[in-house]
């Protein structure tokens, strides 16, 4: 990763002069810190600024950075490496919470001494963590995501955990799998259920420590899903799937350089499969961006209603002819056949493109590949 440390490097100057230079990733300090600030003011909730996943794509170190000069101190993951990685860093004065349970002894020794949070998933897995170390836990419940944790029902199981001793009960929490949906009939279900359990094991007398569920989407949408905490991840890319009613930019470009310029005649074809098939002369340019960097890859949307049912079937009709586009001085430049795996075909148009020059890519950057650089513009 290149960042706030390598100032004034001609290399980063002329990146972003647009001369020819590797792939990278082009993000904003600036714009990062503008969607942190901005998310805190409108949740208006305790924040767990979920860093997992390299930092949703931004660079787990730029991630913590952000969110940490925004006020935060509470962090969540979802590996170990991760919470080492921000133990490593320096960041002392913060909780972090792994997300995920662990079983293996050495980890959970390495973890506590970092003292990081852990997750806690049935009353054997609590077990497994007081054999080794006085842990820091949260309780995960499951409410219909259906991966870890005791299902919100069985209340009995769930209270067995708290009989384990040697463990600090911190927190409860939950996920919401459809907060992202037109309909909160199950969003509003889920948290009926969870508040449910909470406030049973509460009126027991146990001491569940903070109670959290609401991921990016509930936290925007549904003040009520807020409870003691909120978990912000994606939300910091400007890049969601909701409407947050309120600003945020959207963050990453994947910058790519002109690798050679060519021309198809009419009938001529491009790319694996021939899918596309020239209607006349046109002049295109091949970029150095394909499948191995993340371009063109897509997150699975789940088929909800016709409308969704209709949009697969129509890009199925279209056997991948619309493969998007680029842009290149503020012109857009269509994607010509199929991504190839280090080499795309795109159309020139009206432009004077040429071999060493720049285009950029709008990216969903948790899909693109963690060995591309994430180059800072406050870097000169």
């Amino acid at each position: 990763m290149i960042y706030c440390a390598l100032r004034n490097i001609p290399v980063l100057e002329r990146l972003f002069k647009g001369e020819n230079m590797e792939n990278c990733i082009l993000l904003s300090k600036e714009d990062l810190l503008f969607n942190a600030k901005n998310i805190i003011d409108a949740v208006n909730s305790p924040v767990i600024a979920v860093v997992k996943c390299n930092g949703y794509g931004i660079g787990i170190d730029k991630a913590v950075q952000i969110w940490y000069e925004a006020g935060i101190r509470y962090f969540a993951v979802s590996e170990p490496k991760e919470a080492f990685s921000i133990r490593a860093m320096g960041y002392e004065d913060c909780n972090i919470l792994l997300l995920a349970p662990v079983w293996d002894k050495q980890t959970i020794q390495r973890l506590c001494e970092c003292n990081v949070i852990l997750t806690v998933t049935s009353k054997e897995c609590a077990e497994n963590y007081a054999s080794v170390a006085a842990a820091r836990v949260h309780v995960k419940v499951n409410v219909g995501m259906g991966r870890f944790g005791i299902k919100h029902t069985k209340t009995d199981l769930i209270k067995e955990i708290y009989t384990v001793e040697g463990l600090s009960f911190e927190g409860i929490f939950a996920h919401f799998p459809m907060a992202f949906g037109d309909d909160e009939t199950i969003t509003f279900r889920q948290l009926n259920d969870f508040t449910g359990i909470v406030q049973e094991l509460r009126s027991s007398g146990i001491n569940t420590g903070i109670a959290h569920i609401a991921n990016s989407s509930a936290a925007l949408k549904y003040p009520a899903t807020h409870l003691d905490a909120v978990r912000i991840g994606s939300a910091l890319t400007g890049r969601l799937l909701v409407n947050p009613g309120f600003e945020l930019k959207r963050i990453g470009i994947f910058r790519a350089t002109v690798a050679d310029v060519n021309e198809l005649e009419k009938n001529d074809t491009s790319g694996y499969s021939c899918i596309y098939k020239a209607k006349k002369d046109v002049k295109t340019a091949v970029i150095t961006a394909g499948y191995t960097d993340g371009i063109g890859m897509e997150r699975v949307i789940p088929i909800r209603n016709f409308r969704d049912r209709l949009s697969r079937i129509l890009k199925l009709l279209r056997g991948g002819k619309s493969a998007g586009t680029v842009k290149y001085e503020n012109k857009k430049l269509p994607i010509l056949g199929r991504i190839g795996t280090q080499y795309t075909v795109i159309g020139r148009g009206k432009t004077d493109i040429k071999p060493g020059d720049t285009v950029e890519i709008d990216v969903n950057m948790m899909l693109i590949n963690s060995n591309v650089p994430r180059v800072y513009k406050e870097n000169i």
